[in-house]
Parts: structure tokens; sequence; C-alpha cells
């Protein structure tokens, strides 16, 4: 876990929300170069480029330069950036988000300069989002970072189009280092259901994995299992997979009181236990328990799964 460095905009806390990142922008580089996570990024965040033929042009610099925004991008980003003498555009597809009065968006800007600037020179920028007026004025000067609040009502159900241009008076074009856009999320009200906790408590007791705590599925569910539900009901677990991990222990009888469960994935392990009665688990489609030191054969209880496929 990362620390809230003070005064960072991921450290705002939204009650009952939290904020969802869309996308993470690395402005300057090709769109074929990979996403990258900086050893020195406080937060440990992932930097993609931007998609698509790109005919946006780019600067950069190798001098070293000292980051004073909170929300602390790395240097390796804010060393390149978009820039053009006029204007330029970033779209970004939101598909899949509900539009609503009620829906919250917000952009976040990361700039400094790269370009040697006169001290007679300025760089002032306006920003349109799909048309409409979204920030006026922004002068580049230094390198802070803003939250901007985006207007639900002047975005369109297939995304956002940002134009980038200069304020009057502006001697130089606008520029663009780096950027987020996120959205605001309620929290999901349903846990995971309670005896499926109980169960997967015992489950992870029984093969050492008492230091995965909090809920399972919500928000974000660990990663090696998967869940359904959450959204208008408790949240199910649906398939397992802990595979080659060189856990040792034994399998859980409680897993019975999973009935979601539709994959178990326990291979190359060093389990040591008879295969427990799993009878229960009528939406059992995969279990993969080889290579382990099982012992007592396989159950005929198995046999009267009616999806099971795989074993």
């Amino acid at each position: 876990m990362y620390p809230i460095v003070a005064g960072s905009k991921y450290g705002v806390r939204w009650k009952n929300k939290y904020l969802k990142t869309l996308t993470r922008l690395n402005c300057g580089v090709q769109s074929t170069d990979a996403t990258i996570r900086y050893p020195e990024d406080s937060f440990d965040r992932l930097w993609s480029p931007p998609e698509g033929e790109i005919s946006i042009k780019t600067a950069s610099t190798t001098s070293s330069m000292t980051v004073t925004s909170p929300d602390k991008p790395p240097m390796g980003v804010m060393q390149s950036a978009w820039v053009d003498e006029k204007s330029f555009q970033w779209f970004i597809p939101i598909s899949g988000y509900e539009l609503s009065k009620t829906s919250s968006f917000f952009f976040m800007l990361f700039f400094v300069e790269v370009e040697a600037v006169g001290l007679s020179s300025a760089r002032v920028m306006q920003v349109l989002l799909n048309s409409d007026t979204f920030i006026s004025d922004l002068k580049i000067d230094g390198n802070p970072t803003d939250l901007y609040p985006v207007d639900p009502a002047i975005l369109t159900a297939d995304g956002a189009t940002f134009t980038f241009g200069t304020s009057p008076g502006s001697s130089l074009g606008p520029l663009l280092n780096a950027a987020e856009f996120s959205a605001l999320r309620h929290f999901n009200t349903y846990a995971t259901y309670w005896e499926e906790l109980e169960a997967l408590d015992d489950f992870k007791v029984n093969l050492g994995l008492t230091s995965w705590i909090g809920d399972p599925c919500l928000p974000v569910p660990y990663t090696w299992l998967t869940c359904i539900g959450g959204d208008t009901s408790a949240a199910r677990i649906s398939t397992i997979n802990l595979s080659g991990l060189n856990l040792v222990g034994s399998i859980s009888p409680k897993l019975r009181l999973m009935p979601f469960l539709s994959e178990l994935r326990l291979e190359n392990n060093k389990i040591l236990c008879k295969i427990p009665n799993l009878s229960n688990l009528k939406n059992l489609r995969i279990i993969h328990l080889q290579n382990n030191s099982l012992s007592g054969g396989i159950p005929s209880t198995l046999a009267t799964l009616p999806l099971l496929t795989e074993l």
C-alpha cells in the first residue's frame, strides 16, 4: 500500500463512493510504446500510450525536473508532451458508463514546460469538451495538477472529445504531458454472502492464506477468485484459481457452502488431505486437483455433479 501524499487528489475522501480511472494517458510517447509502471511513482500507476495513429506533435526533454504537484506524476512521464502551435484534440470513449444527471466524471491534467521558453513568452490554454468551454485561461507555469468536474450533460454516449487550444494573448500553443479521465462510482452496498464468507475464511486458514483480508468480492475481488452478483443482491464466489503456488495444507470441507462455485483449480501445490464431499456444488464444471499429495482416491460423490466436465 502506497502512502497518500498530502494534498493529492487521490486522497480525496468521497462518501460512499470511489474514483475509478477510465483512462490514464502518457502523452508524448508513441502508440506502439508499452504501458509503463515507473519505479519512482508514489502511487504505482500504469501509464498508457495513446491508442491508434496520433498526428499530434510531440516535444521532450532529457533535463531533470522537480515535480512539485502533490499528485506526484513521475518525471519519466513529465519529460514528454503533446504540443502544437494552435490546437489538438483527444477523444476518450466512455461506452458502457451510464450518463445521467447524477453521473460524475472528472478530468485530471498534468503539465510542465518541456520546451525552452523565453521570459517574454506565455503558454495560456483554453480547453473545450465536445465544443463547450471546459477550462479557460489555463496558464502553464510550474507543474500543478487539478481535478476538473465534467458536466455529464455535455457528454455523449460515444465519448468525450477534448480540444486544447490557446487563449487570447498566448504566445505559445497548447501543451499536455499526461491526463486522466475518471468516473465517480458508488460503492456497492451489498457484501459477499455471509455463509460464503465463513466458508472462505476456513478455506484460507487451511491453506495459509490468512493475509488476504476484507470482502473477497467487493469492491474489487481477490486476484485468485471471481464473483457474480453484488449489484442488487449479495455477491457470490464463482471461481477459485490457486494453481501452482506451492500451497501447503488441506481443502476445507466448507467449500460445499459455495453453491455458485463453477471452477476450483488447486493443481500443482503441496496439499495433503482427502478430497472433501463437494456434492452440494451443483454448478461445478471444472475441478483440477492433480499434482498434490491427496489420499483416499476420488470420492464417488463427484459423479453426481450434473455440470462437471473436467476433473
